[in-house]
């Protein structure tokens, strides 16, 4: 079989051991890397799509990457794969591991918007200091309002984590904007947080 070919009834984790061995000859044909390509993309549309087989895709297009530095297509891959691991690992509660995943997707693809709410809310339920994650969270969901400007849910996000950090005029500017752009949704943070406000002496 020619290295880097397709075997018929190998495994997806049974390609990607092999082609770790001869992915790297000097002698590849150009179709390597396609070839890689396509099987990365067969981990996207596999059965099973938790986050080792997201781990084992972005592996593949890591190769691919690696034998063409400067064509897209695998950068892409491994963004998007880094991804759909993250959001496996958040769904599952591992946040710190979602964070690791979510800024490999943002490095090879910058203008992810939904990787920077998530790891912002990823931020927001880490453990640690909460100030610098606050602080974390905002910076990431800056770059959500700045990409979509009338998404209530990432105004009311930042208005938690302003809240978090005593900046309590622009959380109330936050929390204003949520309802303002989703009146018919409950924000309970918000809700409490304007209730306290008005009922101070």
């Amino acid at each position: 079989c020619r290295p880097g070919a397709y075997r018929p009834r190998q495994s997806v984790s049974g390609k990607v051991a092999a082609l770790k061995v001869t992915s790297f000859r000097k002698d590849l044909r150009p179709w390597s890397y396609e070839r890689l390509c396509d099987l990365g993309e067969s981990c996207f549309t596999s059965k099973s799509r938790g986050a080792s087989r997201m781990d084992l895709a972005r592996s593949v297009f890591l190769l691919a990457s690696k034998m063409s530095p400067d064509r897209p297509t695998a950068h892409q891959g491994i963004g998007t794969a880094a991804f759909k691991s993250g959001l496996s690992y958040y769904k599952s509660g591992e946040y710190e591991q979602t964070i690791k995943s979510l800024s490999l997707c943002l490095r090879k693809i910058p203008d992810h918007i939904d990787a920077y709410f998530l790891r912002a809310e990823c931020y927001q339920a880490s453990p640690g200091v909460l100030a610098t994650n606050h602080r974390r969270a905002v910076r990431d969901l800056n770059k959500v309002i700045e990409a979509r400007p009338k998404d209530a849910d990432a105004f009311h996000s930042r208005g938690i984590s302003y809240e978090h950090l005593r900046n309590y005029v622009l959380a109330e500017e936050d929390y204003t904007s949520a309802s303002r752009l989703s009146p018919n949704k409950v924000f309970a943070e918000g809700l409490v947080f304007m209730a306290k406000l008005y009922i101070q002496p």
